[in-house]
């Protein structure tokens, strides 16, 4: 498995058999100065429906969206949305998020979107057992560093990014 990151909440992570997923393709512009996104996927993740999140038409070929709670499989690969919330107030000031677990080659991977709350153990136990992390941290439109510390110690994932 391959990962890259191209900014802000979006990632390209490849399997060795060559199925490529996207999370979180982002617009380009309005404070976010990174590259467009000119890659190919078979799946793209959405954790929420804002701009910085939710641009697939950016990502070449055509792909299939997740971005739905539940289970949903695609390519032999299964992805498990679990309903959180973009900020503090139960998605009062920003509405939801998805957080998205799935495995690729025997490694368990869990994108937390735009998380802006502390997990309740619940939603802990719901997410399990988990390979690599990919956890926001900024502390304005998602959760600051205490809360993110705070949930890398509560799932104790292999690898944090």
């Amino acid at each position: 498995m391959k990962v890259k990151w191209f900014g802000h909440a979006s990632f390209l992570i490849t399997s060795d058999s060559g199925v490529r997923i996207i999370t979180d393709p982002y617009t380009t512009g309005g404070g976010l100065s990174y590259g467009d996104i000119k890659e190919t996927a078979d799946i793209v993740t959405i954790s929420h429906d804002h701009g910085d999140h939710n641009n697939a038409a950016t990502v070449q070929g055509n792909p299939k969206l997740v971005k739905q709670a539940g289970t949903t499989e695609i390519k032999g690969i299964k992805f498990r949305g679990v309903p959180t919330y973009h900020d503090e107030e139960k998605g009062k000031a920003r509405g939801n998020n998805l957080i998205f677990c799935f495995e690729v080659d025997g490694i368990r991977i869990c994108h937390l979107g735009d998380l802006g709350h502390p997990l309740s153990a619940q939603q802990v136990a719901e997410l399990g057992k988990i390979d690599i992390l990919f956890l926001p941290v900024g502390g304005y439109y998602t959760i600051d560093a205490k809360v993110a510390s705070q949930i890398a110690s509560q799932l104790a994932p292999r690898v944090l990014i």
